[in-house]
């Protein structure tokens, strides 16, 4: 789009999504994965910035894309140095926790306002929860993928950091075929991938409940991922898993309750 834009053409998105959809990987390695192939695709555009031609719009787009991982070993290193504030010797009782309490919610809400804005547009529009197996359904697997998505992203977040460190003395990723059928981990495996992140996060909450247990459990919707990934891992892989969320109904998409035409003509 970028690029005819550049060439003159005028480029719309319509936000239709109906009668396609794509699989998420099936494991959290694999979704893992996916999100490192596109923090390389992202890099990249730094070599198209100066490219002639583009417009201001294309350009800040580029730019966005890019700091949507950039920002990512930086929360890292964040988490990494908020044990550190306790022993700067300074005065803790002229710290400005409230700012800085505020600053934290401002933070997560601005995490959460896509989600929460996708979900009013759906409860607000006449038919859109029904669309999702009714609103209970709808609600349930809301809060389901937003408890999933801060101990997913824990996790996420770390591989991406250590990748993009590994970028820069030449790393790569494969791109290879992307698997979407359900497996299982065995627990070997989810400790052999995982450890790090773990041994992170242990690192980190373990310096904070010494030092600061209210700040510790202020952290947890960003560090409580690190601590139960292996578990994560395994347990969301799981075929009964998934098998349990299809046979209540939960997390799926309309098109799972309602297939299109292309879909039961295949299942037919």
């Amino acid at each position: 789009a970028t690029l005819m834009r550049s060439a003159g053409y005028e480029v719309r998105v319509l936000p239709q999504e109906k009668g396609s959809w794509e699989d998420n990987p099936p494991t959290l390695f694999q979704f893992s994965a996916r999100d490192l192939r596109w923090c390389q695709g992202n890099m990249q555009y730094l070599r198209l910035l100066d490219l002639p031609g583009l417009g201001f719009m294309s350009r800040f787009q580029l730019a966005w894309a890019i700091l949507m991982f950039v920002g990512v070993p930086a929360m890292t290193l964040m988490i990494a140095l908020a044990p550190a504030k306790f022993l700067d010797g300074e005065d803790l009782s002229t710290f400005p926790a409230g700012l800085a309490i505020g600053l934290y919610l401002t933070f997560l809400g601005m995490y959460l306002s896509p989600k929460l804005a996708g979900l009013a547009d759906i409860l607000l529009t006449r038919g859109g929860a029904a669309r999702y197996g009714g609103t209970w359904r709808f609600l349930i697997g809301a809060a389901i993928e937003m408890v999933f998505s801060f101990l997913l992203g824990a996790v996420t977040t770390f591989r991406i950091a250590a990748f993009m460190v590994g970028l820069l003395f030449g790393k790569s990723v494969a791109w290879n075929g992307q698997a979407r059928d359900a497996h299982g981990i065995a627990w070997r495996d989810a400790v052999a991938g995982l450890w790090a992140p773990f041994l992170f996060g242990s690192a980190v909450c373990g310096a904070l409940a010494l030092l600061s247990p209210a700040v510790l459990a202020w952290s947890l919707p960003l560090t409580l991922g690190y601590l139960v990934a292996m578990p994560f891992a395994v347990w969301t892989a799981s075929p009964n898993f998934s098998e349990w969320l299809r046979r209540h109904a939960l997390c799926g998409i309309p098109e799972e309750f309602d297939p299109p035409a292309e879909i039961r003509a295949l299942q037919g």
